[in-house]
């Protein structure tokens, strides 16, 4: 919650129209409970998978991976704004990086 709370407050500090913006960001809650009760996909069998932590819910999308999209895409643009036209790129591919690290992350966990 701290992290989400400083990616907002950064964002708004650089950019105060996308600051605002960000602070949207607070109701990725909401959107993910949307979507998975319109997606409804049920978690996979423990027999299937290693589970660390049984989870009520469903399994698609992840809570942490739609949370950490909205944070980076909203980190990236704050920042690529700021930077050089050559090494724009940067913030998307550190974003992208770690949005795939975080749901790998979601797969191990189980």
């Amino acid at each position: 919650m701290l992290l989400g709370l400083a990616a907002v407050l950064i964002v708004f500090t650089l950019d105060r129209r996308l600051g605002i913006l960000a602070m949207f960001c607070t109701g990725s809650d909401l959107a993910w409970y949307l979507l998975e009760q319109l997606i409804g996909r049920p978690r996979p069998d423990s027999q299937l998978v290693h589970v660390v932590r049984h989870a009520s819910g469903g399994a698609y999308p992840s809570g942490h991976a739609v949370y950490y999209l909205w944070a980076l895409v909203m980190l990236a643009l704050a920042l690529s704004r700021r930077l050089p036209a050559r090494i724009r790129f940067l913030p998307w591919l550190v974003a992208c990086v770690t949005m795939l690290l975080v749901c790998l992350g979601r797969i191990v966990y189980g």
